[in-house]
């Protein structure tokens, strides 16, 4: 969406009045304002966040911010069929598009399927790290999607202020064999992905 912002010519002073001074703003050319454009989803297809922005012209990157062994998150344990204190590897990390921070990740990972993962780049795909570290491959997934606002720790790493609308992405994915993989959460600023579905 494109907008212009205009600024007034405008004169000040009363002209010929004795001791009076004309001031002239100079007239400036109508400002163009480019909104940035939105990645579109098809949650159908089978992709990942930089086979997406490539696909789409935009430039990718996902920079690693933290990563740890912890104990699995209440809610997690039953999608990721885990018992109480069990663990999982916690990746916390930001992704841009042609420069620009638009999603906070975080990715629960199981070290049953992808052991000693920390000990990878985790700068970039993760679905290349478990392609070529770990020959699992995602095939399926179970998406939810509706609008929130950004929680304080995803606002920081966006850069942008806390409660400002947003989409956050629930992803549950399974690998080649049916079983589980990951489970990731995801927030996008609000203007930086749309979701589409192509039934035909």
């Amino acid at each position: 969406m494109l907008h212009f912002l205009d600024h007034a010519h405008h004169h000040s002073g009363e002209p010929g009045a004795a001791g009076s001074q004309r001031r002239d703003i100079p007239f400036r050319s109508p400002r163009l304002v480019c909104h940035p454009r939105a990645l579109w989803l098809d949650p159908t297809q089978n992709t990942n966040f930089h086979k997406l922005c490539l696909e789409q012209g935009r430039e990718p990157k996902t920079v690693l911010l933290s990563g740890c062994l912890t104990t699995v998150p209440i809610e997690l344990m039953k999608p990721l069929e885990l018992q109480p204190f069990d663990q999982i590897y916690l990746l916390a990390r930001l992704r841009y598009a042609d420069g620009r921070a638009i999603c906070y990740c975080e990715n629960h990972c199981l070290p049953a399927r992808v052991p000693e993962l920390l000990s990878h780049d985790l700068n970039g795909s993760l679905t290349e790290v478990y392609q070529t570290q770990y020959n699992l491959i995602y095939t399926s997934m179970h998406l939810t999607f509706f609008p929130t606002s950004v929680p304080a720790h995803a606002a920081a790493a966006l850069g942008i202020m806390e409660g400002l609308p947003a989409l956050q992405l629930s992803r549950l994915n399974y690998d080649q064999h049916g079983r589980v993989l990951d489970y990731d959460i995801e927030f996008w600023r609000h203007d930086s992905l749309r979701i589409e579905v192509d039934t035909h």
